[in-house]
């Protein structure tokens, strides 16, 4: 009965995109009614996944009439969006209007589409900046009329693309504890009114370092919230693979991309906004659809506009149609295959060398950005390995010709290999080989240059990256790796040598941790590696079994345990040993750590959870289990 159920509830949502008269017909609130998170993917009322697309407006002051009765909308639904980001300029010549936007909310309400209230703000870029405008006010004004109309269609975006107008890691830092500290200050008085709201924060740098909401996300609230991403997909398609990445840490919602390049004005780039759009429709560590809003319904903005004579029929304008036309669709990662099988032993250490990724190419063996062609025209061989390959005799003459990971030897006796000039979202998969399941110490070969180095460690999608002291906590989803070394006076890389991972970042106190990786399952694999922010190089991976424990401890003895819930209850039942004392943690899927203490009993009902998918570890003495349970 459960199974018809559910299969009903999927085959109502399947809505028909084909037409303007389908378009006009679908009643998209009416059938999800009020959203909400299940894990990391947007959902709706009744827990099936959700995908949400359409359009922006631009600024009200450059537009003239578009936007001020309802036609703007019933033009976005019937080619297919159903929902509309109100961008409510409050800087650059705009003005805050909140009957503007109650206007909005009706109208998208009367034509069944949501409505994402958007504060624009650009320059200056800190939100902090912007409190005089009384954003607080603002969102709370207009949520307690959302609670008043009874709607369920609005979601709420705190501030448009936070910037920093400079570079670096202590920048993106700073800027995303000023957007904490904004953030923190509104959702309350959204909270207040409209308390299981979809409520979207900008993330630092024009809202592409992801990486700061992945390491620090918002708890504490009954409120859904999500993390904003944009791209212009014609010359920022280094950020794809973060996007990716990120995706199975946080709920994202791609409130502003374009087909062109950021300005808005040249390099139409169709190939690369289909990839764009694979990676929203899951084709992502998180298996999650993504929703988005495409910038911008408008004739303004150049070729980014959408509009031509009222009507979306610029290039821009006609791929998004085109796009929306196709209705919901499902993405899926491509396998690639191994170059060379290595070796994880369980008796001694093992090494992952960077020259050995696998084969499949790009966006499917590994996500390169720096495509540097002044690299592929110094070499013979054309491609940017750095000169490794067919006129280098300590390597096979088929070794990745024509590929650009930037694997490069680290000395002159081109004894090993490392991955350079690594930037943010960038990965790289090896096929690994694993002899037990464990835990496994990690290091990796390091210079004096890698600072602050953010990387995330993979298998099938599931971070695998364990406190060694603290086996049952795995909810730190990305370490970095510490410096070796002293830098040369030159200011060159400096000694190389094996250097350990931590948890810690910018200067925050140390935590007395070993960092190493976890193998649940013996046997051939891929291991999958991303680095989340600039990276100087990182040489080949040593693993070495953990020596006070065996490392198929876990197979040996493993815990038995059913879980199932009820009434925002998780029930968990032992049926394999008796319990003096286990330890209990849940996590939710982006790493927050729900719950933690012990139980002394076989079963055990722990409650209150919102609904999501849950991560239950239940450890004792020294076996451990691990998974996962859905609360609805």
């Amino acid at each position: 009965m459960l199974l018809a159920v559910t299969v009903s509830c999927l085959q109502a949502f399947a809505f028909n995109y084909s037409s303007e008269n389908d378009c006009n017909s679908n009643n998209y609130v009416q059938a999800w009614g009020k959203l909400k998170l299940v894990g990391n993917q947007l959902s709706s009322e009744s827990g099936e996944p959700v995908q949400l697309r359409g359009w922006s407006t631009h600024g009200r002051q450059w537009n003239g009439q578009l936007y001020e009765n309802s036609n703007f909308l019933a033009d976005q639904k019937k080619y297919g969006g159903n929902i509309a980001r109100i961008a409510m300029y409050v800087e650059e010549g705009g003005w805050k209007d909140e009957n503007w936007i109650k206007n909005c909310i009706d109208w998208t309400a009367q034509l069944g589409i949501y409505c994402l209230i958007d504060w624009h703000v650009l320059t200056p870029g800190k939100p902090s900046e912007y409190m005089g405008k009384d954003p607080v006010g603002f969102f709370g004004n207009i949520s307690k009329y959302v609670q008043e109309k009874g709607y369920k269609h609005v979601l709420y975006e705190l501030c448009n693309e936070p910037n920093i107008n400079t570079d670096g890691d202590i920048y993106r830092t700073e800027l995303w504890e000023d957007i904490k500290s904004y953030a923190n200050k509104i959702m309350p008085a959204i909270q207040q009114n409209d308390p299981n709201a979809i409520v979207i924060v900008g993330t630092p740098q024009w809202d592409q370092a992801l990486v700061h909401a992945v390491e620090e996300p918002f708890t504490g609230y009954t409120l859904n919230i999500m993390y904003a991403f944009h791209s212009y997909v014609g010359n920022q398609e280094q950020y794809f693979g973060e996007l990716q990445t990120a995706a199975r840490f946080i709920p994202i919602f791609v409130t502003e991309w374009g087909t062109t390049e950021n300005k808005g004005q040249s390099d139409f780039s169709p190939e690369n906004a289909d990839v764009f759009l694979d990676i929203c429709n899951g084709n992502n560590r998180g298996n999650v659809k993504i929703s988005w809003c495409n910038w911008s319904w408008s004739d303004q903005g150049g070729l980014s506009a959408s509009l031509s004579g009222g009507q979306p029929t610029t290039q821009s304008g006609q791929y998004i149609v085109n796009q929306l036309r196709k209705g919901d669709k499902t993405a899926s990662e491509q396998a690639s295959t191994p170059y060379e099988t290595q070796k994880i032993s369980a008796t001694g250490e093992s090494y992952i060398l960077m020259e050995n990724y696998d084969k499949g190419g790009q966006g499917v063996a590994y996500h390169e950005s720096d495509d540097a062609q002044w690299q592929k025209d110094s070499y013979a061989n054309k491609h940017c390995n750095a000169g490794i390959g067919s006129s280098d005799a300590k390597m096979p003459s088929n070794f990745h010709n024509g590929e650009c990971v930037d694997v490069n030897y680290i000395d002159d006796s081109k004894t090993m290999c490392n991955i350079g000039y690594i930037l943010s979202g960038e990965w790289v998969k090896f096929t690994i080989d694993v002899e037990k399941a464990g835990y496994y110490h990690l290091s990796a070969y390091a210079n004096s240059h890698n600072s602050k180095n953010r990387i995330s460690f993979m298998i099938d999608n599931e971070n695998i990256i364990r406190d060694l002291n603290d086996r049952s906590k795995d909810n730190v989803n990305i370490v970095y790796m510490e410096p070796f070394g002293t830098p040369s006076n030159d200011g060159g890389y400096g000694t190389w040598g094996y250097s350990s991972f931590r948890s810690d970042f910018d200067g925050k106190s140390k935590e007395d941790a070993d960092y190493g990786l976890y193998f649940e399952k013996a046997g051939i694999q891929t291991l999958l590696i991303t680095f989340m922010t600039e990276c100087s190089g990182l040489g080949s991976i040593k693993l070495a079994p953990l020596s006070t424990v065996d490392v198929n401890e876990v197979e040996n003895d493993p815990v038995h345990v059913d879980l199932s819930s009820n009434n925002g209850e998780i029930l968990i039942n032992i049926s394999n040993m008796e319990v003096d004392n286990a330890e209990i943690n849940i996590y939710s899927v982006s790493g927050s750590n729900i719950f933690r203490g012990n139980i002394h009993s076989n079963t055990t009902e722990l409650g209150d959870f919102e609904d999501g998918i849950y991560i239950v570890t239940v450890k004792i003495n020294d076996s451990l289990f691990r998974g996962k349970v859905v609360v609805y």
